[in-house]
């Protein structure tokens, strides 16, 4: 639950960041014709994108790390062999453990991507008055 608060908060920090950078990008964008919806679609849909090839980043690495913990032991409970029941920390991949977490994660990181998107609006209307 940590780490995901830490990557919420990366996730809205690197896109209010975007947001700044790009101010001058919008402002052609809106000189040619772009309406406010367009633009903060164009945004909404670089931080799904984001978060969407951040979770299945994680979750690959997660299943190599699970797989090679199950067929190579790498995370030994003692150095002596016979000290325990198991040699190594007991690992299993379930399905719906992946979807789970494929969904839950998915959830929190697309909500957290509305805030920047919300701001973005708010400065967007704010120019237009």
């Amino acid at each position: 639950a940590f780490i995901l608060l830490i990557a919420v908060f990366n996730v809205v920090g690197s896109l209010s960041m975007l947001i700044v950078e790009k101010t001058i990008d919008i402002k052609s964008l809106k000189n040619m014709g772009a309406n406010n919806n367009l633009i903060s679609r164009i945004f909404l849909y670089e931080g799904w994108l984001i978060t969407f090839f951040g979770i299945v980043s994680g979750i690959v690495a997660g299943l190599t790390l699970c797989l090679l913990q199950q067929h190579f032991g790498l995370l030994r409970l003692s150095n002596v062999p016979g000290a325990y029941v198991v040699d190594a920390y007991p690992v299993i991949v379930r399905f719906w453990d992946i979807v789970t977490v494929f969904v839950v994660v998915s959830i929190i990181s697309l909500l957290t991507v509305f805030y920047p998107i919300n701001n973005l609006k708010k400065k967007l209307k704010f120019a237009e008055v």
